[in-house]
């Protein structure tokens, strides 16, 4: 049972809480302990035989003893240094068997095994440590696959190791890929029951369940899929890595029915070692931060949306808004290869990350880990129809560079004149100011040509999207050889409500891609989403394009740009 113990700590989320008189659950929290789906967004519920999570609300008393107490020994008790944590549901009461607590150094957190026999449905978890009790919903499923991820947050780069003995089975990360046909092996809880205890020592058993499992957007070939012999609650998926994938940031998901886990990815290299990707870090730049355990990025984007609101069978009135943004950032290496993405680079694949109705707009920063933001003074971005400033704003850098309006017909999809029309931009700045710690960064000047979006040439027929379905867009009027972006967001017009943002990318010369039902019921049911709205896009079709660039004080300079059309979408 001590492996048991390192591997929960290694691969939960451990935090504390601050002492308080009242013991107040963050109802929020309930939720597999890999993926960390929150229960008022899809497949958040978590599953009998799974490993689930609960923290203390802000102001809360301790949930438990403080310190850190893991479970040690098997039968896993029902108790732990006082805490104690019940599940009603249907009318009976059940005992949780305890995994871990944690107390008293930040927001309190527990982790305990869903009974195999507590009946699907919503009911009550209550939580009582040295007299009080705190309750919570919970929401109990069979099955919803979750992964745990090197954040511990339930985002980003996966926990997979690559299988290269079985002696030597090396976690995979941005330094150390996997190589195409190699098997791997990802770890995760919410595979469902496996007919055996709860309680005592697991018993490895491949479960007899329809588990699909994308690697790359291809389905890859699963070997085993049940309990990991270390732990109870805590899963295994072996694969083989499939053929044709190459990147730093290759999305990996798992579905059985409609249960859809979270979007994670993995490094895969046709070498082995360090990954690299065309649009983004290359091996050295990787080797480089590995060997210095830090890397100072600099991301410049240029985005361009066209949105249209569809008002009849070839009628709509179409927005734009050109914006910029850029952030310059300093990054531990353990942050960086556990940082989440946002886009992704593998053609033929898609990701998912939520939110909030803001969250999805574009103004926000293209970096998602802890970071220390920087002032390159003040960056221009200057074009065919004149230049632009963006300002440090302390976190990020931001700008609306112009927005327009037309109706179609007659003006065709988009309006005809902007800021961002395609062309040559030059991104630059005379360097930043001092900063506190001697960083500097120096000048620079960065060019990029931006392209046209492809036409959206179904846009007209994929207004209602059903979510258990996969639905195909069409596209023309593109370079064969650009990389087409497919992205859209789902979201209540309330902007504080829960959203969900996808992100899909396939080569220009396909003309189609079909938006799998793993993103799709992966998102909350919606009706349009409108420009007005908050939500940004329904669902739009675009051209991304990146361009290195160098300054002074920076190891990997990134400009990008994205011009998308889009379209609003009920998605039900």
């Amino acid at each position: 049972m001590r492996h048991h113990a390192r591997i929960c700590i290694a691969l939960c989320v451990l935090a504390s809480a601050a002492l308080a008189q009242d013991l107040q659950i963050d109802a929020s929290s309930v939720s597999n302990a890999a993926s960390y789906i929150a229960s008022n967004y899809p497949n958040g519920g978590v599953s009998h035989g799974g490993m689930f999570i609960v923290k203390a609300a802000a102001g809360s008393g301790a949930l438990g003893a403080c310190g850190v107490k893991v479970a040690d020994q098997f039968p896993i008790a029902t108790s732990m240094n006082g805490t104690t944590m019940k599940i009603a549901m249907g009318g009976n009461s059940f005992d949780v068997p305890m995994i871990y607590v944690v107390a008293c150094s930040g927001t309190d957190q527990l982790a305990g095994i869903v009974p195999s026999s507590v009946p699907p449905g919503t009911g009550t978890l209550t939580v009582t440590y040295n007299g009080h009790s705190g309750s919570a919903p919970i929401t109990v499923v069979d099955r919803t696959p979750g992964f745990f991820t090197i954040n511990q947050g339930g985002t980003g780069a996966a926990i997979i190791q690559n299988y290269n003995s079985a002696t030597d089975l090396a976690i995979n990360t941005l330094a150390t890929a996997a190589k195409p046909g190699q098997y791997a092996i990802a770890w995760g809880t919410g595979l469902g029951p496996d007919g055996h205890s709860d309680v005592d020592a697991p018993q490895p058993t491949d479960l007899p369940v329809n588990l699909e499992l994308l690697v790359g957007g291809k389905p890859a070939t699963v070997t085993y899929k049940g309990r990991s012999g270390c732990c109870s609650g805590i899963d295994q998926i072996v694969f083989q890595v499939p053929d044709g994938l190459d990147g730093c940031y290759v999305p990996v998901v798992a579905k059985i029915g409609n249960a859809v886990s979270n979007f994670t990815t993995m490094s895969v290299s046709a070498s082995g070692g360090a990954c690299s990707d065309a649009g983004g870090l290359s091996a050295s730049d990787i080797q480089a931060a590995q060997r210095n355990n830090k890397i100072r990025l600099g991301i410049l984007d240029l985005f361009r949306a066209d949105i249209e609101l569809v008002t009849g069978a070839s009628t709509g009135f179409v927005t734009r808004s050109d914006q910029a943004s850029a952030v310059f950032t300093d990054l531990t290496f353990g942050d960086l290869i556990g940082m989440p993405v946002r886009e992704i680079s593998t053609p033929g694949s898609c990701t998912v990350w939520r939110g909030n109705a803001n969250d999805s707009i574009l103004d926000r920063p293209p970096i998602l880990a802890p970071h220390i933001n920087l002032d390159a003074g003040t960056i221009t971005v200057q074009g065919a129809a004149g230049s632009s400033a963006m300002n440090y704003r302390g976190d990020y850098y931001a700008a609306l560079l112009g927005t327009a309006s037309s109706s179609e017909p007659p003006s065709g999809p988009g309006p005809t004149s902007g800021f961002l029309e395609p062309g040559s931009f030059t991104v630059s700045s005379p360097g930043g100011g001092p900063i506190p710690g001697g960083k500097l960064i120096g000048a620079f000047n960065a060019q990029i040509a931006v392209t046209a979006p492809p036409k959206f040439d179904n846009r007209f027929a994929v207004g209602v999207v059903q979510r258990g379905q996969g639905v195909t867009v069409n596209w023309s009027g593109v370079d064969a050889g650009a990389l087409v972006l497919i992205r859209g967001v789902s979201a209540p017009n309330d902007p504080a409500a829960a959203a969900v943002t996808f992100f899909c990318v396939e080569k220009a010369g396909a003309g189609q891609f079909t938006i799998p039902p793993n993103v799709l019921l992966s998102l909350p049911a919606a009706g349009n989403s409108t420009a007005a709205s908050g939500s940004a896009l329904g669902l739009s079709v675009g051209v991304t394009g990146v361009a290195r660039f160098t300054a002074p004080g920076v190891d990997a300079g990134l400009l990008r740009y994205s011009s998308v059309f889009g379209r609003s979408v009920s998605f039900q």
